[in-house]
């Protein structure tokens, strides 16, 4: 089962790297950060974000304090929030707790974690 878990994840990084490949390609700006990268920091996540745990962990919030560190441009947040769109549906994120995680690891986020945002309106 652990094994199959890992594929599902290995699958979810490679569609992650293509969105971040298809927004460079379109937006033709370098960046920080890349979608892999900040899916891959804030893997501790995952127990909270999908796997039904009551709260995150003290390292996911470690995590996702690094990945909000790492966008330090707005083309990074715009990427940032684009791979977050696209692949939190695909890993099967709980879209409230996503939603949910920055205040509850008291991460001042640069924007609202939500798979429905327009990402080219993050203004700052």
């Amino acid at each position: 089962m652990e094994k199959k878990s890992m594929m599902g994840w290995s699958v979810v990084l490679a569609l992650a790297a293509i969105v971040v490949m298809v927004v460079s390609s379109a937006n033709c700006v370098q960046t920080s950060i890349t979608c892999p990268e900040a899916i891959d920091t804030i893997m501790p996540c995952k127990p909270f974000l999908v796997d039904g745990e009551d709260n995150p962990t003290p390292m996911c919030c470690k995590g996702l304090k690094r990945v909000k560190d790492m966008a330090i441009t707005k083309p990074d947040r715009q990427l940032l929030c684009e791979c977050f769109k696209q692949t939190g549906p695909a890993m099967g994120v709980n879209p409230k707790k996503a939603e949910a995680l920055p205040g509850l690891c008291q991460v001042k986020f640069p924007f609202p974690i939500k798979f429905d945002i327009d990402c080219k309106k993050i203004a700052y």
